[in-house]
């Protein structure tokens, strides 16, 4: 199958082992860096390769499609498209907003990482939804032999509600790493790690849940119905509700270096059934009419 895929194509973009996964499951590729071509051509070029590319393909499968100060595709432009379609969306549509939702309703098939954006497609009226979790490359994210350094270490962006927690954390004396880094450089911090913080943005938790498992770290996650679905709690991924619950789920952590290694050992085991190998495969499932519901999300 010819599968046209428009997204995102750093080095450091998930669209990238995305890519790869498909092609060494048998499928003829063709990139689309939609970014890169709305920065010379604007929106109106934009449409226009990507109408030239999809009359030459099976399926065109869009990754999100927006994003950045750069012009991103409107729901008519994928709604004219000639072959089928299926949208990706690896993010909350409580922080994008409506146009993620009229972009994926322009597809004939939809598909998001979580549970608040899958129902909210749904609501919209959208009748082919899917939960696929993002996934991992298991030559990048995987456990190595390594001198813990660090107590906690985050990734991610600041907002209000996170603020808040890693001040819990400071005031009871728990210092926190929080650095800038990608891909196998990211993984060897987690090789590094005793405990890997995860802070919900609602009822979804970010692909670096799954890359810090994959590392062998203990992850330590705000709750989330997703991950509930996802995994045994407890057993193979840590979670918190309160600020409270987290500075003491920490102190446990560092404190039982047995209890902790245990569940990271178990998590890391658990997280390779999410290999990008696996979750394309998925996609490529979900092409062919199936119903996929990874986490919490279910059409039943």
């Amino acid at each position: 199958m010819k599968i046209l895929f428009v997204g995102v194509f750093a080095p450091e973009s998930t669209n990238t082992p995305m890519a790869s996964a498909l092609e060494s499951l048998g499928q003829n590729v063709v990139r689309l860096p939609y970014r890169e071509i709305a920065a010379h051509g604007g929106s109106q070029g934009l449409a226009k390769a990507l109408q030239e590319k999809a009359e030459k393909a099976d399926v065109v499968l869009v990754a999100k499609g927006l994003g950045g100060d750069l012009p991103g595709f409107d729901a008519a432009t994928l709604k004219s498209l000639p072959c089928k379609s299926i949208y990706w969306l690896p993010d909350s549509t409580d922080v994008q907003g409506f146009p993620v939702i009229d972009l994926a309703r322009a597809c004939d098939i939809a598909c998001a990482t979580s549970l608040v954006s899958c129902t909210a497609i749904e609501r919209w009226g959208h009748k082919a939804v899917n939960q696929i979790f993002e996934g991992y490359d298991p030559k990048v994210f995987r456990p190595r032999r390594a001198k813990k350094e660090f107590d906690v270490t985050f990734v991610g962006s600041l907002d209000p509600h996170r603020v808040e927690l890693l001040v819990a954390l400071d005031c009871a004396g728990i210092k926190v790493h929080r650095p800038t880094a990608y891909m196998r450089d990211l993984s060897k911090v987690y090789n590094r790690s005793r405990v890997v913080l995860n802070i919900c943005r609602g009822q979804i938790f970010s692909d670096r849940v799954i890359q810090g498992m994959a590392s062998g770290a203990y992850m330590l996650s705000e709750y989330c119905e997703d991950l509930d679905a996802a995994f045994e709690v407890g057993a193979e991924v840590g979670v918190f509700w309160t600020w409270s619950q987290l500075v003491h789920e920490v102190q446990t952590a560092l404190r039982d270096e047995k209890w902790r290694e245990g569940v990271a050992a178990t998590g890391a085991e658990a997280v390779k059934k999410y290999t990008w190998k696996n979750q394309v495969a998925k996609i490529l499932r979900a092409i062919n009419g199936e119903e996929i519901a990874d986490g919490a999300f279910s059409r039943c």
